[in-house]
């Protein structure tokens, strides 16, 4: 269809029965006897609501492990963008925003299986690291599709951690988790602001055991007593100084964020406000409201005994 891009590819995708589609490995077969295997499968829609879309996001969306697998095999682009309206957030009227990318789209959707293939397989593997035209990373994908709800929390938290120890393993020097977006925030940062609870409290409250990733751990257990134990936090980005924006002044100042009062209320972040109110908080506050009734009673004091004409 020359007006959407749509091949008879997406076409035969889009119509499985029982997972399988006979006509899609001939259509293959046709294409890698004329020699345009690659144009074939990775033509993108061109369509304003799914512009972009190739096959090989199709055939995740549909689960299917075995085209994933075949498509990739034969040359498909793993990092191709869907970018149509109907890819964008609904605030901006789209409706379901992935991240663009085929290992975003496999990550938002919770099919670990085909995230472990696509990057992890000896054709072409998809770089943990890509970012979408906003900026975003699977990370920031995964806080998007976050809804507070307790099965999604369970998905969304699992596959954050999978993905964001993988990357730890195969980019030992590339930390996933600090990559920002087109408007400056982690993923972390992106949870604040968005009130995503649920995805924000596991990620200052991770715990990681494996030695070779414990590096990426926000909570180290100090000591342990029985029941009783004591833990440290990793503050950084967390409360920081100087032009970097800190997740507690996103939480502090954005009026916005509808159960902020429950964010602020999740360790280590009410334990933090409470030891800046100890140390010099409270003696802000008293001299800020000693000098305005000071200068109320000044005021009143020379307008009460002003000379009468």
């Amino acid at each position: 269809e020359p007006s959407t891009g749509k091949t008879c590819l997406p076409k035969a995708l889009l119509n499985l029965s029982g997972g399988k589609n006979d006509t899609i490995p001939v259509l293959l077969d046709i294409a890698e006897k004329t020699g345009n295997m690659r144009e074939f499968i990775n033509s993108p829609f061109r369509d304003v609501y799914y512009r972009g879309q190739t096959a090989l996001h199709i055939a995740i969306e549909r689960r299917c492990k075995h085209y994933v697998e075949l498509l990739v095999e034969k040359g498909a682009d793993v990092h191709a963008q869907a970018r149509g309206r109907f890819f964008q957030p609904k605030s901006e009227g789209g409706y379901f925003y992935f991240g663009e990318l085929p290992l975003s789209l496999a990550a938002c959707t919770n099919q670990p299986h085909i995230v472990h293939y696509l990057t992890e397989n000896g054709h072409k593997q998809a770089d943990l690291r890509r970012q979408d035209s906003r900026g975003n990373t699977v990370l920031h994908a995964l806080v998007a599709i976050a809804d507070n709800t307790r099965e999604n929390t369970k998905f969304v938290t699992k596959m954050y951690d999978l993905l964001l120890v993988k990357c730890a393993k195969l980019f030992p020097d590339t930390n996933l988790e600090a990559l920002l977006n087109n408007d400056g925030l982690s993923p972390l940062m992106m949870a604040a602001k968005t009130g995503k609870i649920g995805i924000f409290q596991h990620i200052i409250r991770r715990e990681i055991t494996d030695e070779d990733v414990r590096h990426l751990s926000r909570k180290f257990k100090d000591w342990a007593y029985g029941p009783v134990y004591s833990s440290l936090y990793d503050l950084s980005s967390l409360d920081t100084c100087g032009e970097e924006v800190s997740v507690l002044e996103i939480l502090v100042y954005n009026s916005k964020i509808e159960n902020r009062h429950e964010m602020l209320a999740v360790e280590p972040i009410n334990e933090l406000l409470r030891d800046k109110w100890r140390k010099f908080g409270a003696v802000s506050f008293y001299i800020s409201v000693v000098s305005y009734l000071s200068a109320m009673i000044i005021f009143t004091l020379v307008a009460y005994y002003r000379p009468m004409e």
